[in-house]
C-alpha cells in the first residue's frame, strides 16, 4: 500500500496517516513479543481522550457542576465504552495478537479493543496533532456524550423531599455581590420553614444547583444520626 492509499481503517477514521508505520505500532498488541507495541502510544492516547473529552463536556454542561462532569467523563472513558468505539471501528480486524491470547474471551476481547482504542487515538495525535485527534474524537463520542444525563442536584433534592413526605423545596435568592458583568449570587433553600443549603454561583441557577446539593448533602448526614 503507498503512503496515499488508504486501508479500510483510515477510511473510517477519515484520515490518512502520514507515517504508515504509527499506525502499524497502534495495532501491536504486546503478546506479540516485538521490539515494540502499543503500550507506549495507548498511554498518550489516554491522556488525550481524557483531556479531550473533559473539554468536550465542560463546552456541553455548562450548567454541571465537577461532580456531575466527572462522572460523564467516567462513563464515556469506560473499558466498555472505549471497546464498543474499537468494535465500530473493526479494530479487531486489525489489530497483531500473539497466539496466548483469546479475543473469544468477553472480557479479555474489551480490554484489547479499548486498549487498541486508545493507542490508535495517541498514534493519531503523533502523526497529525491535536486538532485532528479533538476534530476525530468529538465526532466518534458526540452522540454518546449528548445521551448521558448529568445529575441534576435540584431534581435530586424534589426526589428525595417526596419520598420522604417533606414538602417542596423553597429557593431564595438573598443577595448579589460583585460586578454587573462577573455577579455573585447567594442561594438558600427552605424545607418546611427551616433553612438548609446555601450556595452560590454566577448565575441564580448555578446557586440554585449549589444550594440543593448542600441542602441534600445536609438531610442525608440527618438520616445517618
Amino acid at each position: 500500500m503507498s503512503p496515499l492509499e488508504e486501508s479500510p481503517l483510515e477510511e473510517k477514521l477519515g484520515i490518512v496517516f502520514k507515517n504508515k508505520e504509527l499506525l502499524q505500532l497502534a495495532l501491536t498488541h504486546p503478546s506479540c513479543q516485538l521490539a515494540k507495541d502499543y503500550e507506549r502510544l495507548e498511554f498518550i492516547g489516554d491522556a488525550c481522550i481524557d483531556f479531550i473529552l473533559s473539554d468536550f463536556l465542560y463546552e456541553m454542561y455548562p450548567e454541571a457542576d465537577e461532580g456531575s462532569l466527572t462522572k460523564l467523563r467516567a462513563a464515556l472513558v469506560s473499558t466498555e465504552s472505549l471497546a464498543r468505539k474499537g468494535e465500530d471501528l473493526s479494530l479487531h480486524e486489525h489489530i497483531q495478537i500473539g497466539k496466548g491470547i483469546d479475543v473469544t474471551n468477553g472480557r479479555e476481547r474489551q480490554t484489547v479493543l479499548a486498549d487498541a482504542f486508545e493507542s490508535i487515538i495517541g498514534a493519531l495525535y503523533l502523526d497529525q496533532g491535536f486538532l485532528c485527534v479533538q476534530k476525530v474524537l468529538r465526532a466518534i463520542f458526540d452522540s454518546e456524550a449528548r445521551s448521558v444525563i448529568p445529575s441534576d442536584p435540584k431534581s435530586e433534592l424534589q426526589e428525595y423531599l417526596q419520598a420522604k413526605a417533606l414538602g417542596t423545596p423553597q429557593y431564595t435568592i438573598d443577595a448579589v455581590r460583585g460586578s454587573e458583568h462577573e455577579p455573585v449570587f447567594s442561594c438558600s433553600v427552605k424545607i418546611q420553614d427551616k433553612t438548609y443549603g446555601i450556595g452560590e454561583g454566577g448565575s441564580k441557577k448555578t446557586a440554585q444547583i449549589a444550594a440543593a446539593k448542600e441542602s441534600l448533602r445536609m438531610l442525608q448526614s440527618e438520616d445517618k444520626k
